[in-house]
């Protein structure tokens, strides 16, 4: 499903961006926590979106995904937590289980057909970059401030701060050192909105992280706002349910 123009508009005032192909699939129910922006996004998924997280033109996020954290960047033609097919039944093809109605109803009547395998689903953490054309595969968990680079095939997991590429992917090195990572990890500076980030050295990793840790503790860096908004076929809403938000937000604490 594709979203009108006013819904476009009504989603824009709070700072999720949309445009008029960015779709949502018939099942999926995507929670974005604003601002985002979601520029010609295929959703399929039941999961979430952090804040200041964008997804460029023809991305696919499969019914296998389920979060993208926040501050990540998501490259053109990149794939998420796609479905994936079991091994070693008779065949891989989606009729064994009734789906997608290659069977019609009336030959189907009676027939108790299994569910197919329960697949994980896929993770991708805060600081993420995804270059252009990766696939994510399901059932694996990208750490935060990982790197992966352009037409990678992700199989398995990530570690923190890793870059990884080629088919399929294999880590070729660690963005920082042990101590730093330790300290980034920590720090989880991605709680916070970029205002009451600016003026901080952002190209020298030790003076950043040192400035940030200063304004954290001086209680100075200011939280990103709780705005919690849903996306599917129904369209656009604000989420006002609380316990809902409590779950969601209770991970940046």
């Amino acid at each position: 499903m594709k979203f009108d123009k006013q819904t476009i508009k009504s989603a824009g005032q709070v700072g999720v961006t949309l445009n008029g192909e960015t779709t949502v699939g018939t099942a999926a129910e995507v929670m974005v926590e604003a601002p985002v922006r979601l520029i010609s996004a295929r959703l399929h998924f039941k999961g979430y979106i952090g804040a200041y997280s964008y997804i460029r033109f023809d991305c696919r996020l499969g019914g296998r995904a389920e979060r993208i954290g926040r501050y990540c960047s998501i490259a053109p033609g990149v794939t998420i937590g796609d479905g994936e097919h079991p091994t070693d039944w008779l065949g891989t093809h989606p009729f064994q289980w009734g789906g997608e109605n290659w069977v019609a109803d009336g030959d189907s009547k009676g027939q108790n057909f299994l569910s197919p395998p329960v697949i994980p689903r896929t993770k991708i953490g805060n600081d993420v970059w995804i270059g252009a054309n990766a696939t994510v595969l399901a059932d694996l968990e990208i750490g935060n401030g990982a790197i992966v680079a352009a037409g990678a095939v992700v199989t398995r997991d990530v570690e923190p701060y890793t870059i990884v590429a080629g088919i399929p992917a294999k880590p070729i090195r660690r963005r920082f050192s042990d101590d730093m990572i330790a300290r980034l990890q920590a720090l989880q500076w991605w709680r916070y909105t970029p205002q009451s980030m600016l003026g901080v050295p952002f190209d020298r990793i030790d003076k950043a992280v040192a400035e940030l840790e200063k304004r954290q503790k001086a209680g100075s860096l200011a939280p990103i706002p709780q705005a919690l908004f849903k996306l599917s076929p129904a369209g656009f809403a604000a989420v006002d349910n609380a316990g809902l938000k409590r779950k969601y937000f209770s991970q940046y604490k």
